[in-house]
């Protein structure tokens, strides 16, 4: 059956959020006696958008009723069921509609949150890989909810594996490099880490946050001066001003961890100011430390004070 123009505007108006135009635009649907599955099911809904779950199941039993088996209203009505807290009755709904057509993309989808939010979360997993094998074209959107999902429950061995077996069919997936970056600096396999950065940079030089991630990661493994000159350089010239704020902060930190332990050893060690003072960036990278350019700055001002006054304390601000 060709949907009426009515019911085509209406739809439309719910896409793009407009719900008060969309109600007038239903009731005149309604009053034409336009296709009555289609019409309840797109109250539904619109019920559903104004979190009135009791009217959106109404409405999706009338479609129902209308036309037994309406996959959308079907839908409507689990969704009616997950606003109202029966999460069960909700998922039994949407299992429902997946056993009569396998190729529901989206009931997947919710299935597979609904089963996750009841701690089922291998269930989710097999349900999600159950729609990529029934709906292979839906098979990409399928993969990145898995690796989500796994993502979200902190699940770093299989997100590793999930995220391999994708890039074995698609290389260049930017979010599934992503996934693997993290699962692999998360499990301690830092090289691997790295190198999946260094291929995003490559494949996306514009996203900054990639840049500030591997900064992130040779701080945590212990290159302080590499992650330094990563951060300053985020800091000065990254286009997004979030990361040049994140890379900042950054600086700030390393700066206030890190200053004390050298002024003490500064303090401890004729030889150490020595170094400082001939070149202090080398000096403390070669024992593991990392400065910005402005403690750096602070840094050789002390050095004097240090050599003047050495039975007090210098201080570093």
């Amino acid at each position: 059956m060709t949907r009426s123009p009515l019911l085509a505007t209406a739809a439309l108006l719910l896409r793009q959020g407009s719900l008060e135009q969309a109600a007038a635009v239903l009731q005149e649907a309604l009053a034409s006696g336009a296709d009555p599955a289609a019409t309840q099911q797109l109250l539904g809904e619109l019920y559903l958008e104004q979190q009135q779950p009791e009217l959106a199941r109404h409405a999706a039993l009338q479609a129902l009723a209308a036309e037994p088996g309406h996959p959308a209203a079907a839908r409507c009505l689990a969704l009616a069921h997950d606003q109202l807290g029966q999460r069960q009755e909700a998922l039994s709904t949407l299992l429902g509609v997946i056993d009569r057509d396998p190729a529901a993309t989206v009931c997947y989808l919710d299935a597979a949150r609904l089963l996750r939010e009841l701690g089922q979360v291998e269930q989710a997993v097999a349900l999600l890989q159950r729609g990529r094998q029934a709906v292979p074209t839906a098979a990409w959107e399928l993969d990145q909810a898995v690796l989500e999902l796994l993502a979200a429950e902190g699940l770093h061995g299989p997100l590793l594996a999930a995220a391999e077996a994708l890039l074995a069919e698609l290389p260049d997936d930017l979010r599934a490099l992503e996934h693997l970056a993290a699962a692999a600096a998360e499990r301690g396999q830092y090289g691997l880490a790295r190198q999946t950065l260094e291929r995003l940079m490559t494949l996306a030089p514009q996203m900054a946050v990639y840049h500030l991630r591997l900064a992130g990661l040779f701080r945590e493994t212990g290159l302080l001066d590499r992650a330094v000159l990563a951060f300053e350089h985020l800091a000065e010239l990254a286009p997004d001003a979030a990361v040049r704020r994140e890379a900042r902060e950054a600086l700030h930190h390393n700066d206030a961890a890190q200053v004390p332990v050298v002024l003490l050893l500064a303090r401890e060690s004729a030889v150490f100011r020595r170094e400082l003072r001939h070149d202090a960036a080398t000096a403390l990278a070669a024992r593991g430390f990392g400065l910005s350019r402005e403690a750096l700055g602070q840094l050789r001002g002390i050095l004097g004070e240090l050599d003047t006054r050495p039975g007090e304390r210098a201080r570093y601000h």
